[in-house]
């Protein structure tokens, strides 16, 4: 098989972009703990402002 100049440059830019994927792919899966640090974080604070609003209720309840 020969490779012309311009299938050269287009297989290089190939194997550039699938390197660049892998990179990403590779954070992305190293990130998930932040991501899951960042869910917990939320949850708590909308379970502290849950809280809040249900104490609100029964202090106008009561």
């Amino acid at each position: 098989m020969d490779l012309t100049m311009t299938d050269a440059c287009q297989l290089y830019k190939l194997v550039e972009i699938l390197l660049l994927l892998s990179e990403h792919i590779a954070f992305n899966c190293s990130s998930n703990t932040n991501y899951n640090r960042l869910n917990r974080l939320l949850r708590r604070k909308q379970q502290r402002r849950s809280r809040k609003s249900a104490q609100g209720k029964t202090m106008t309840d009561g």
